[in-house]
């Protein structure tokens, strides 16, 4: 799943990358790891554990990743602390003793406790953390104690004492089919996040304000507002891959709907309006705002290749387009007044092949990663108004030929990453407007060969043009510009200076191949390997250097591949964000928890798109230890999950422990028949 919380612990997070397990302690052993009163643990217990009368409290990640199978808690402890039990796949039960003073459940206490299958807060409890019970698979029931005034259960889902806040409902319930009860004002933030049986909900007119995430539910099919809705926020990724939901229609009274609120819905054909709402519309089921001055949703489950967008649109808001694989092509309305095309817009479209921006519009800027992977999209027309083209906006675009910039271009700007490995462009003219080109603004776009300057040298980040063809030229206009292009080792960031006619005369000499020896290939094969090697080193070091210094800033997809950092997409984003914005503040800025947070997202992405779904796959990525005798026990139990469950962390992680638990039981009657045997 997408929403893993990771361990911020340097022996933990040491041990978890060197591919070894935890160390096993036994419950003294583990409980001899606590401060007076605070149980501070390092994920080594294991079985059964009590804590001791006389603690207070349960301190971050104390019992994280560890294989207990079981708590038990004393009235003396007030605080379980934000992911204590984080991970702790093996534990079914935690039992407080009666008469618990405990008043706080922090953040993402219980996130990812696989096992754990039913909890009952106690009266005492004044504030339960966010994602406190997220992604608990086997959770049927959250109850509460009937003396509690803050939380009460209905039916084992978890609300405020009043009624008016769902918080949770547990990932274990089994009903397919749900009824929020009326006087709910508030779904709270990933309150259905991970369940995978709920198909239908009903949404009582009471509900004001669906919160983020409330329905990332790959089951989630249908969704029914009741008569008379309330409704008039629905905050960003609420229905966050929901890829079964076919349709919904919007309340009249929504006035606020956030531009990622519906994405990875590929399942989503239409969303409708109520045709009293007064601030958006649908036409042919894209979402738009009332005056058409904004596009915001274009719904993944559509049908047809090519759609026209209206002129009324000025703004095309982020996601708007993101993932519509079915498009091949998107023109403009003539009279087009767009202004603006949002983040990802277009991120993903792997069928787009042409898109073409009316000449006449007012666009200024394309956003960042705007036409990332689009990776059919062969050409493009850039129009005069545009004066930037943001980060990473055609990276990956690797069928992009040409493209192409008016002749009274305005632009200024090529950010960072901009065509990173558009790796079919071989040629393209930058217009004497540009003044600024960002860091690995080209990188990797190995097969251009002339990059034309049509005014002065523009200032140019680090590793702009790293990557490009052999023999790779700036080409200037004339004698006097030339002088604008200082050398460092004979060349200019990289690139071979030459004027237009010294670019006519090569291109028109005929060509002469000369014959290398194998030992000079395989030597310049290595020294180019090295450099390139150890230019990619440094820019990763300083790539994460940046990452940590200004982990407050805005995180980008392309600011963790510049670092090296896999596991994260655009479509994941926004959750690697959550992540790391829920880590303690001063672990914000160390690299191995962002490492270790990308290696999570890095498992999932691999075993949801690998053919090869085994024990060795998985072996590879560390998330199980090498044993080859029991490879084919994994493979095979591997094998039998569900293909919706094969992106879920949780349902791998239950079935490589579910396995191994077996042999490991084999294992012990084996040493008993053995020990017998010796007497």
């Amino acid at each position: 799943n997408r929403m893993k919380r990771f361990l911020g612990l340097a022996t933990a997070l040491a041990i978890l990358f060197s591919g070894l397990s935890a160390p096993v302690a036994s419950a003294d052993e583990c409980l001899l790891q606590q401060t007076e009163t605070v149980v501070t643990g390092l994920g080594t217990c294991t079985g059964a554990i009590t804590i001791p009368a006389g603690v207070t409290t349960i301190g971050p990640f104390a019992f994280a990743n560890s294989e207990i199978t079981s708590i038990t808690i004393p009235t003396s402890v007030t605080l379980i602390s934000s992911y204590a039990f984080f991970n702790t796949s093996f534990m079914a039960t935690v039992t407080v003793d009666v008469g618990s003073g405990l008043e706080t459940i922090g953040a993402h206490a219980f996130l990812n406790a696989t096992a754990l299958t039913s909890i009952t807060i106690p009266a005492s409890v004044a504030s339960i953390g966010h994602l406190s019970f997220s992604n608990n698979p086997s959770l049927t029931s959250i109850d509460v104690d009937p003396a509690n005034t803050t939380y009460k259960d209905i039916s084992g889902v978890l609300f405020t004492y009043d009624g008016s806040e769902l918080i949770s409902y547990p990932g274990g319930k089994t009903e397919t089919n749900y009824v929020i009860p009326a006087g709910v004002a508030l779904i709270k933030a990933s309150a259905f996040q991970f369940n995978d049986v709920l198909q239908s909900v009903t949404i009582p007119a009471s509900v004001i304000t669906i919160s983020d995430d409330a329905f990332f539910a790959s089951s989630l099919q249908s969704v029914i507002f009741e008569a008379g809705s309330q409704l008039t926020t629905i905050a960003g990724t609420a229905f966050y891959y929901s890829t079964l939901l076919t349709s919904i229609t919007i309340p009249a009274t929504v006035t606020s709907i956030a531009s990622s609120s519906f994405a990875g819905n590929t399942s989503l054909a239409s969303i409708d309006v109520d045709p009293a709402n007064t601030t958006y519309k649908e036409i042919s089921g894209v979402l738009f705002t009332y005056d058409g001055s904004e596009l915001l949703t274009y719904p993944l489950g559509k049908t047809g290749a090519s759609y026209i967008i209206p002129a009324s649109v000025v703004v095309i808001r982020d996601y708007a387009f993101f993932s519509a694989a079915s498009l091949e092509t998107i023109d403009f309305e003539a009279g087009s007044n767009l202004t603006t095309i949002g983040i990802y817009a277009f991120g993903g479209n792997t069928s787009l092949t042409s898109i073409t921006i009316p000449a006449g519009s007012q666009l200024t800027s394309i956003g960042d990663y705007a036409f990332i992977q689009a990776e059919s999209l062969i050409s493009i027309t850039i129009p005069a108004s545009v004066t930037s083209i943001g980060v990473g906006a055609f990276t990956g675009a690797i069928s992009l030929t040409s493209v192409t910039f008016a002749e009274t271009s305005s632009l200024e700007t090529i950010d960072a990453t901009a065509f990173g490995f558009a790796t079919s462009l071989t040629s393209i003219t930058i217009p004497a407007s540009v003044t600024t080109i960002g860091g690995s603004a080209f990188e990797g776009t190995a097969s251009l060969a002339s990059v034309i300057f049509l005014g002065s040298a523009p200032t140019v980040a680090s590793y702009a043009f790293s990557g490009l063809a052999t023999g790779a030229r700036a080409v200037v206009n004339d004698s006097a510009t030339k002088a604008d292009f200082p050398l460092v080792d004979e060349k200019w960031n990289g690139l071979r200076v030459v004027t237009v006619a010294e670019a006519e005369a090569e291109d028109a000499a005929p060509s002469v191949p000369s014959v290398p020896s194998a030992e000079e290939l395989a030597a310049t094969a290595r020294e180019a390997a090295r450099v390139a090697e150890a230019a990619r080193e440094d820019a990763r070091k300083q790539a994460r250097a940046e990452l940590v210094a200004n982990s407050s800033a805005p995180l980008t997809v392309d600011k963790f591949a510049n670092a090296g950092i896999s596991g994260i997409t655009a479509i994941n984003l926004g959750a690697v964000r959550a992540e790391i914005a829920a880590l303690p503040t001063d672990r914000r800025g160390d690299i191995s928890e962002i490492l270790k947070i990308a290696r999570k997202f890095e498992v999932v992405d691999i075993v949801a798109t690998s053919s090869r779904f085994n024990a060795s796959m998985l072996q590879e990525i560390g998330l199980i230890k090498s044993d080859n005798k029991n490879k084919s026990s994994i493979t095979a139990t591997l094998a039998k999950l569900p293909a919706n469950e094969r992106a879920s962390y949780a349902a791998i992680e239950n079935a490589i422990g579910t396995v191994m638990k077996k042999i490991q039981e084999r294992k012990d009657r084996l040493a008993a028949i053995k020990s017998r045997s010796r007497r």
